[in-house]
């Protein structure tokens, strides 16, 4: 047999040769423009230089598509438009020792040309002392014509002063690059973020952004408005009434701090952090980790501040040219100037957290033996007068005490004789609750586990939309005040039926039944417009078709008319309708459609830790291509979120398709939903309209159930009351 051959080496050196300069100028142009809020950055950047007070940008498809920036700055002189989009000319420098007295943003020279290397560009400009305007169109750092055929040279045109950068088709000659990039909607909050930061940092130049055929933008923010007043129209004013002013100046390091940092009563689910250094948006790692650290001992675990601050150092001891988009520089001392910075934040810090606010709620505590109370309870007679003076008789008694028990703690099945029998016995079927005897005895209260509700925290979106700001006023301007103080301040009695959609609260000495189907959606509603353009994210794994799901909502529906146009034909039609939607309900309802594969990949979370039922998902897929109002702004998001909360609200069980072990335990999951997350969620987030008030009904009160069971516990006799409140269900 004979051996196997060995792999032949080419070892013939190859030749070196030079790189054709559109290779060279491509391959820069991918480490100066990574994606397009790396082009925004560097345009707005240029508009500042310019003297510009007014900036507006338009984006589409994420800045993918067409990306334009309007400013009104000092504009360019057309002797300079032949060379203005060539590698490193720049009006900034002159010579390489003038980095060392630097004061602008740019100063190389490439970001226009970087750009022209992988997009189209069209540049229209005018100078104050020109009495037109000039128009020209670049590729590849050359003028080209703006139409075939015509003289690459500018043409003159009409316009405001300032410039207007129009950049189309952004890396279409480098298609790795344009498939690395996100989801438009991903792109363009990425795009916000960079002119929320230098909106914040550039006191009298007012910025805007907004999505093209957008009839707002997104960002807006007033030349007049200081940096506070900024913070509190793009984030939000609860956190503007957080944030405590720092200033200092270094004369030994050289260096001078002002910024604005959150107090120790302020704190989020992730950090914001912004460093600017000589005016210049940076990551300085060093810094951000040490101002980030110094927070830890303040804040509780899991939660992050807002940072915004802005150094200022001599230029000749700092190297901006250390990156090729200048994200990142190096300066001298920098070691001892970020401890000296973290030095004075934390002594801030500490003045702030001597008087910190808390959220606490009046507990009434369960009487206490004398033999057991705190030998200082016991030694004020005067404390021990006025406790007794201010005894409430039982049958006022309200239940506040967060000890309380729920009906649903009170109800377990019966077991057999031995304890690991698990097996339900049979019940009486003629039992309209359906629910098995209460175990009631002297210690089932301290045997029984004990949880604490506490309601989660959902935070309002910044989203500027006019529309949106309409939906919320037209919330506040419905709501029902009585019945939002009944709301706010009930506590949680039990579930009456889950089918049926009752639930029983009390407030004061009122025991209500409330129909919770119709307060759950409009809580869900409400919590849509609370969030709107922010939600968190269910990811669907593995993701499901859109088709198949549409498909089994139409093949089921009994209907004379999808039979006459087709079934086949409106599922078609819906699926067509939710593609050419699927951007917008991305960006705004985190509610993502794969275009190329047809799959729902993600779901909005209105609640943290509630999942809707995803049985009526395929109906709900039908009902927003079908009922939502798509041609007007307003009128498509108010019924697109009433959809939502259609979805996401509890309303009963398909009972005929589940086994009695799957019931009872939807029954249970639904029950703990209802008591641990959603009415937690109203008392804390909804505001009733007045038409809710059909939806609550008096069932009883404490004075009538005392007449009957006197000195009873009171949550017996509280599900003695149960039977009556059903009648009233029904």
């Amino acid at each position: 047999m004979d051996p196997p051959e060995s792999t032949s080496r080419d070892l013939t050196p190859k030749p070196i040769v030079a790189l054709e300069e559109s290779v060279v100028n491509r391959i820069a142009a991918g480490e100066i423009i990574i994606r397009p809020a790396n082009a925004i950055k560097e345009l707005l950047e240029n508009s500042i230089d310019a003297g510009a007070t007014s900036v507006k940008i338009t984006v589409k498809d994420g800045g993918a598509k067409m990306l334009q920036i309007q400013d009104n700055g000092s504009g360019i002189r057309k002797a300079d438009l032949g060379i203005l989009c060539e590698r490193f000319t720049t009006s900034k420098i002159r010579k390489f020792d003038d980095l060392s007295s630097l004061r602008t943003y740019g100063f190389r020279g490439e970001a226009l040309a970087s750009i022209s290397h992988i997009a189209h560009l069209t540049i229209a400009t005018k100078t104050r002392s020109e009495g037109v305007g000039w128009k020209a169109q670049y590729s590849d750092g050359k003028l080209v014509p703006l139409k075939p055929g015509g003289s690459p040279d500018p043409q003159a045109c009409a316009g405001n002063d300032g410039t207007m950068i129009t950049v189309e088709d952004m890396f279409y000659n480098v298609p790795q690059r344009r498939k690395a990039l996100q989801s438009a909607s991903e792109e363009y909050r990425k795009i916000l973020d960079v002119v929320t930061r230098y909106a914040i940092h550039n006191q009298g130049v007012a910025l805007s952004c907004k999505k093209a055929g957008s009839p707002s933008p997104d960002v807006n923010t007033l030349a007049t408005a200081n940096v506070l007043e900024t913070i509190g129209r793009l984030y939000s004013e609860t956190l503007r009434k957080e944030l405590m002013h720092l200033e200092f100046t270094d004369k030994k390091l050289g260096f001078k701090v002002e910024g604005y940092f959150s107090t120790a009563n302020y704190n989020a689910k992730k950090a914001i952090t912004m460093i600017f250094i000589n005016n210049r948006l940076v990551e300085c790692s060093p810094l951000r980790k040490s101002l980030e650290i110094t927070y830890l001992s303040i804040l509780p675990k899991g939660s992050f501040p807002f940072i915004y601050i802005s150094l200022e150092i001599s230029p000749d001891r700092v190297d901006p040219n250390v990156h090729p988009n200048k994200k990142e520089v190096h300066f001298l001392d920098q070691d001892e100037i970020v401890e000296r910075i973290c030095d004075k934040l934390n002594v801030f810090l500490a003045g702030s957290n001597s008087s910190r606010s808390y959220s606490v709620q009046t507990i009434l505590p369960m009487a206490t033996p004398d033999d057991k109370m705190p030998s200082s309870s016991r030694a004020d007679p005067s404390q021990s007068k006025s406790s007794k003076s201010a005894k409430v008789l039982p049958q006022k008694l309200v239940r506040t005490d967060h000890r309380s028990r729920t009906l649903q703690s009170m109800l377990r099945r019966a077991t057999g004789t031995n304890g690991d029998d698990m097996t339900p016995r049979e019940t009486n079927s003629e039992d309209p609750l359906d629910l098995q005897t209460p175990v009631l005895s002297s210690n089932s209260s301290s045997q029984a586990p004990q949880s604490t509700i506490h309601p989660v925290k959902v935070e309002e979106s910044r989203c500027l939309l006019a529309s949106i700001r309409d939906l919320k006023q037209e919330i506040k301007s419905k709501t029902d005040n009585d019945l939002e103080n009944l709301i706010k301040h009930h506590t949680f009695v039990g579930v009456v039926d889950t089918q049926k959609g009752y639930s029983c609260i009390q407030h004061e000495t009122q025991l209500y039944l409330v129909y919770h189907f119709s307060f759950c959606e409009e809580l869900f509603y409400q919590l849509g417009v609370r969030q709107f353009g922010s939600f968190d994210r269910i990811q669907l794994k593995p993701a499901v078709s859109v088709h198949k799901l549409v498909t089994l909502a139409v093949e089921s529906e009994p209907s004379e008319y999808l039979d006459k146009i087709g079934r086949s034909n409106a599922v078609k039609k819906i699926c067509e309708r939710l593609n050419s939607s699927a951007e917008m309900l991305d960006e705004y309802f985190s509610f993502q459609i794969d275009t190329a594969s047809g799959d729902l990949v993600t779901l909005p979370i209105l609640l943290p830790e509630h999942v809707p039922n995803m049985e009526k998902l395929p109906l709900f897929l039908v009902r927003i291509a079908v009922e939502c109002n798509w041609t007007n702004e307003m009128a498509c998001f108010s019924s697109f979120l009433r959809e939502l909360a259609f979805f996401y609200a509890p309303s009963g069980l398909p009972l005929a398709c589940l086994s009695d072990g799957q019931i009872n335990a939807a029954e249970a999951d639904e029950k703990e939903q209802l008591q641990q997350l959603i009415f937690p969620a109203m008392k804390k987030y909804l505001a009733p309209p007045s038409n809710l008030r059909d939806d609550i009904k008096t069932v009883t009160t404490l004075p009538e159930l005392y007449k009957v069971f006197e000195r009873s516990v009171f949550p017996f006799a509280m599900l003695h009351a149960l039977p009556l409140a059903l009648s009233h269900a029904n």
